[in-house]
């Protein structure tokens, strides 16, 4: 049997291993840490089936600061970094879409920007598949 926390520290690792880490200014793990102004890379996840074969989802979140843009004599402190974020993006979705280890098979389902004030991010829902043995 493999829990939703069993799926996010195997992804937590995998990603802290992979190289991704040393190209993020901040964190990868389970929470963002508070306050946090760095890139970060936060997994959480959502429920999980309790079949034979289990299956459930990741939220792969990537966060970068905001920047500052003026435009018109207004300075906007709320401007995604879409550029950032999105090579942030193409480093990680390759590397866990069709990963299969330690009992589970993550497959990318989709991905969407969400802009908040400070920081905005990615968040990639991932398919997770495992074997309840």
């Amino acid at each position: 049997m493999k829990t939703n926390v069993d799926a996010i520290n195997k992804m937590v690792a995998y990603l802290f291993t992979s190289g991704v880490k040393n190209s993020i200014t901040g964190a990868i793990q389970a929470r963002r840490p508070i306050n946090s102004i760095k890139e970060d890379i936060i997994v959480g996840s959502l429920p999980f089936t309790f079949e034979q074969l289990q299956q459930g989802y990741l939220n792969v979140n990537i966060y970068v600061p905001n920047l500052s843009v003026e435009a018109n004599g207004v300075k906007d402190t709320e401007y995604p970094n879409y550029n950032r974020i999105n090579a942030i993006a193409k480093m990680v979705i390759p590397l866990i879409d069709n990963y299969v280890g330690d009992g589970f098979y993550f497959t990318v389902d989709q991905f969407k920007i969400i802009e908040e004030k400070t920081s905005s991010y990615m968040n990639i829902r991932v398919l997770v598949n495992a074997k309840n043995l």
